[in-house]
């Protein structure tokens, strides 16, 4: 009988399996690393108290969601970088303030969804062996097949936009993108790195329909900044297949 440990077990230990996301890994990737989706320098240490921060983690025997204190070098990574193309690509926003230049918004939208991509196909990996398991009741087995399918459709559609963005990168084709920020002068206290799938525009406009899985979803990543205060970054790549209507979600530079 599978145990709620065995399950997180094999749950975390699929997040563990490294793999480089870069447009153009091979074989000349060097050791993979934990790459910090959010900026350890800058963004990470201006929140940090003695060196270490609050992130949200899961943990059954403590009741489920709760907020944990972690070092600044292990807060926000994911082994989905080797270490040249992690030094290599994100120079430019890991090295400099942000102006923000179109290759800067570009290498942020980037890192959010190589991020995603990453713990999405995590969970696909874990949801597949653990259904394969023998030891499983009937009504287990059918709600983690459910959890799998959902899982499935929503790899399939990161895939469609890391390719897409893999393309952009690999041809330096920056303003492909699009973005809007909002700045305050209020002190830092939280600094994020994520992407959300839009329903609805400012006026209450349907934007698309997340229940139809035929086409993929389009999405806006948005992550914090650090100059001087708090702001946050909203960016969507403004590709070909994507309609008018979903870039009117935001008003974009």
């Amino acid at each position: 009988m599978l145990t709620i440990q065995q399950f997180f077990e094999e749950m975390k230990r699929q997040s563990r399996q490294g793999q480089c996301l870069h447009f153009n890994s091979g074989e000349q990737c060097s050791k993979i690393i934990d790459a910090h989706s959010i900026q350890k320098n800058g963004q990470l240490s201006s929140i940090a108290e003695q060196g270490k921060v609050y992130r949200a983690d899961f943990n059954p025997d403590k009741g489920g969601m709760y907020f944990k204190k972690t070092g600044i070098n292990k807060a926000s990574v994911f082994p989905g970088f080797c270490g040249m193309h992690d030094n290599a690509l994100f120079s430019p926003i890991d090295r400099f303030p942000l102006q923000p230049s179109f290759e800067q918004i570009a290498l942020y939208a980037y890192r959010c969804v190589s991020r995603e991509y990453f713990v999405k196909g995590a969970a696909v990996r874990g949801y597949k062996n653990i259904t394969a398991r023998p030891d499983l009741n009937s009504q287990f087995r059918t709600y983690l097949k459910s959890m799998l399918a959902g899982s499935s459709v929503g790899f399939a559609t990161l895939d469609c936009h890391k390719r897409e963005y893999d393309a952009s990168l690999s041809q330096e084709k920056f303003t492909d993108f699009r973005y809007v920020t909002f700045n305050t002068t209020d002190e830092e206290f939280m600094q994020v790195s994520g992407l959300l799938y839009p329903t609805f525009d400012f006026l209450g406009r349907e934007l698309q329909e997340l229940g139809n899985a035929r086409n993929p979803n389009e999405l806006i990543t948005y992550y914090s900044s650090h100059d001087g205060g708090l702001g946050f970054l909203f960016c969507l790549a403004c590709l070909k297949r994507q309609s008018m209507q979903t870039l009117g979600a935001i008003s974009c530079y």
